[in-house]
Parts: structure tokens; sequence; C-alpha cells
């Protein structure tokens, strides 16, 4: 039995819910699961695999299972003579001379690409990444007609152009030059048809779409003694169109699912709406609170199918600390709108009044930073708010902290919530949905708001905390029992164990 965790694609900065996927893996190799992270998109995933392992955030016994290398996998030959030839092919495309062209390589050096022409007829153009070819275009009458795409000396893809210079056909080769899989496109490279080419029966199916033609490979590929669970909302209609029932299926919901204003009432989020819908007839929903538990059964009904698996988060058991700033709040957030950074600065310049030496460190990157700035700049507070680029030894920053905020339009589980209070920083949030009020308990551990979007309020309350050094201590010694208790990996593999092993009956 193998537990497989689905996504459509595991990011190059891998955040969010890749991280949930990665700490969950890991917790169930741990305890001797076989589990793998599965995906679907057309990606050569052995750099990603190398940068994971290494750093060890993917468990050596854990696997990345991608559809595209699987079904490359499952045609290539183990032949030598094929090997060798391949190799030879490759090292005499890869040079940037090549006989019989005049060649353009002015911008090779820098740019690493080239053109040749042969009787002043533009023919091909390459390309080169970390010293290996890439890729040759091919070109007739100026106009690109094919791509040819190498991977680890391999060519593995023949793309084939339209007048238009759109693609008309992908197909996808084996190391023996076998095409297994034959993509084609309409006029704005919108997929028309997709040809699977079975080598041994000699059968050719035909799919209109991906989200056809990946729900047969997992109908193909999974078995009724695996467990999979969803963790990318987007793959949801690939897994509802699956026609195999007994693979055990366990659905998830990573944030709220609520439109604006984010709570009960509100509409349903477009990309949850189905899902919801379709509640009665799932194996198992995971969510992260019981709050959110809560206000789906009120609005979808009850069938006993969901659970509560908050995500888990490291705890340091014997915690080295630091000598904490005195007044010294930290927020380590994606710059984004709907984190109402803007909020906490704000706050900044009313409780500079009371704290002149409050010093608030902003951590992170996006779309918002320069919002930020002027807005610092506006209120004059050069000398209280810093904005600091996206932090990776975190560890060294919150154990220096006295405080964190939390100001989101909505949250899932924030894990910057369940970091501070990690390290014994205490939170104080304002009361939204999901996640703050089923980790923070009000005055013991940190301080949840009445209002939210309430800047004067949030103002008094850093002020509350700032002013009494023994409220930071026994918030701080509170925070980290909670996370220990129900938060910590221990505590939540104990739980997906259950979960697994019931799956597994």
């Amino acid at each position: 039995m193998t537990t497989y965790m689905l996504m459509y694609s595991i990011p190059e900065k891998a955040g969010g819910i890749t991280s949930v996927m990665l700490n969950r893996s890991k917790l169930l190799a741990e305890k001797g699961y076989s589990c793998a992270l599965l995906t679907l998109d057309d990606k050569n995933y052995d750099p990603l695999r190398a940068k994971l392992t290494n750093s060890g955030r993917l468990h050596k016994q854990v696997k990345i299972v991608n559809l595209y290398e699987e079904l490359k996998m499952l045609y290539d030959v183990e032949n030598t003579e094929i090997e060798n030839k391949n190799t030879q092919t490759f090292e005499k495309l890869n040079l940037l001379n090549q006989e019989g062209f005049y060649i353009q390589k002015d911008e090779y050096e820098e740019k690493k690409y080239a053109r040749y022409f042969k009787d002043n007829h533009y023919i091909m153009y390459k390309k080169w990444i970390n010293g290996q070819l890439s890729h040759i275009d091919y070109f007739q009458n100026r106009k690109r007609i094919k791509r040819h795409v190498f991977q680890n000396k391999i060519l593995r893809k023949e793309i084939t152009f339209n007048d238009k210079n759109k693609m008309s056909e992908v197909k996808y080769l084996s190391n023996d030059g076998f095409c297994y899989l034959s993509y084609w496109y309409g006029d704005n490279e919108n997929i028309v048809n997709i040809f699977y080419f079975d080598k041994n029966s000699k059968e050719v199916l035909n799919f209109k779409n991906n989200k056809a033609f990946h729900s047969y490979w997992l109908d193909k590929n999974l078995t009724s003694n695996d467990v999979l669970i969803l963790d990318g909302i987007g793959t949801y209609p690939k897994v509802e169109n699956m026609q195999n029932n007994d693979i055990k299926k366990i659905f998830t919901i990573h944030t709220n699912h609520f439109m604006s204003p984010y709570s009960y009432g509100a509409e349903i989020k477009p990309e949850f709406r189905n899902m919801l819908l379709n509640l009665k007839e799932l194996d198992t929903l995971v969510v992260l609170t019981k709050e959110q538990k809560d206000d789906i059964i009120k609005q979808f009904g009850d069938y006993n199918n969901i659970k509560v698996i908050p995500n888990a988060i490291s705890f340091e058991e014997n915690l080295t600390q630091n000598i904490r700033e005195k007044n010294s709040i930290i927020v380590l957030q994606r710059f984004v709108a709907m984190k109402n950074i803007t909020h906490i600065i704000s706050a900044i310049n009313i409780v500079r009044k009371k704290v002149k030496d409050v010093k608030l460190h902003i951590y992170g990157t996006g779309t918002q930073k320069e919002n930020y700035t002027k807005l610092i700049k506006k209120l004059k507070l050069q000398d209280n708010v810093f904005i600091h680029d996206y932090a990776f030894d975190i560890r060294a920053l919150y154990t220096k902290a006295s405080l964190s905020v939390l100001t989101s339009d909505y949250e899932g589980l924030p894990m910057s919530l369940l970091e501070a209070m990690s390290y014994g920083v205490p939170v104080i949030s304002y009361p939204i949905n999901y996640g703050p009020k089923s980790i923070i308990q009000n005055n013991i551990n940190g301080i949840i708001t009445k209002k939210k979007d309430n800047i004067n309020e949030l103002a008094k309350k850093i002020i509350h905390v700032l002013k009494k050094e023994t409220l930071i201590s026994q918030f701080s010694e509170n925070a980290r029992t909670t996370i220990k208790t129900n938060f910590s990996y221990e505590a939540v593999s104990k739980k997906w164990i259950e979960l697994i092993d019931e799956k597994s009956q």
C-alpha cells in the first residue's frame, strides 16, 4: 500500500501546500509508511528532487512520481547500442560549430544561443542551458516549423508549429524514438486531441482533454490498496472523473472556502463549489479547524465524513533562547493585499506614541512592498518599521522577537502563526476565519481582537502587551505548550496515521 499525495505541480519555491505535503510525507515515512508525492504537470523533476532531498525537506524514502516521467520510463529501452547512439548524436548537436553552416554566435557567450544559416536561408536556432543543448528550432522561409527538445542527452519531444507560430502537435518520444503520446492543438493552442500509443497491444487511445487523460492514468496506476490524498484543489475534477471507485480517496481543504467577507453565508469560492456540493459522495474530507468543519456541516449537511487534522509544525523541545529584543515585533508574510500588513504599519504609528522604541520588522516578498514603503515614509516611521527580504533562517528571527501580529482577511490555518508560537512568540490576531480562534486562547497564549479591521483596537492590544513583560513571558510559555500538545509533528502524525490505517482496512 502506498499513500499518494496529489497536486498538479510542485513549484520551485516549495511553500504553502507543498510544505504541508513535504511535512506530512516525512512524518509518515519516518513511521514506516510508503508514500509519494504525485504530480500531473509536464516537467523534469530531477533538479527539484535533488534540491529538496539535499535540503532535507524531501525524505529519502519519499518519491516524487510524475505522470509524464512515468510514461517516459515505461517506454524507454535498456539497450547499450541505443544509449551510445543517442550520446553520439547529442554530442555532435551540442557543439556550437556545425559543419556546412554559417553561424551567428555573437550572443552565445552571454545568452547561450546561436543561429545557423545555409545558402543565406535561416535554418536552425540552438539554445543551451547549463552547458547542455536544451532545444533546436528549425525554420523554413523564416517561419519556425519544428522544435526538438532534449533532456539528459536524449531527444524527448518533437513540437510542430503552424504558420502563426502556434503549437499544432507535440510528440513525446522514448529513447529509441517511439512516439507514445501525441497532443494535437487548435489555432489558439487549445488541446483538441490526445493520442496514447500502446507499444505492446498496438492500440491507440484517444482523449479530448487532460482531464480525461489524467483520470485514465490515475485509474490505471493506482490500486485498490492505495490511498490518494487530494492536496491540490485544481486536480479535483480529474479525481472526480476517475472510474476506479475502489481507491480510497481523502479530499482536503487548505484554506478558507468562502469568498468575501470570508464567513458563513458568503458565496463559496468556485474551485471548492463542486466538491462541497458533492460532499455526501466523498470518502473523507480533511479540514484544518473545527470552525471550518462546523460551517461546512451547517451549509452542506453532516455525513460523518469530515475529519479535522491541522497542519504540523516542527517543535524544538529544548529551545535555546536568544535575548529577546524589547518591544520588537516580527511579521513574516507574503506581501499581498489580503494580508493587510498596512494595518500593522498604521497601528505602529499609534503605538509609538506610548512605546517610543517599538520596532516592527516585516519579512517577505510580493507586489505590495512599494505600498508599505510609501506608507512608512508618509507616516515618518523610518525609525520604527523596517522591510526585509524573504527570510530563510526564521529561527534566528523568532527567538529574538517579543511579539507577532496577524491581520489577514482570511486563512486556512496560518503557518506563520504556528511558527511564531512554536518559538514562544505570542501573537495578536484579528478574529478571522480560519485558524486563530482554534490556536489562540484569548489572554492565555495570545490575543484575538474583538473586531477585524479595527486599527485602533489593534494598536491598544499591542501597547497592552508590550507594556507588560510578565504577560509576554506568560503568553510565550503557554504558546509553546499549545503547539507541542496540538500541532507538533508527533501530535499531527498520530491523526494522519489513524486515518490512513482506517482507510487501509
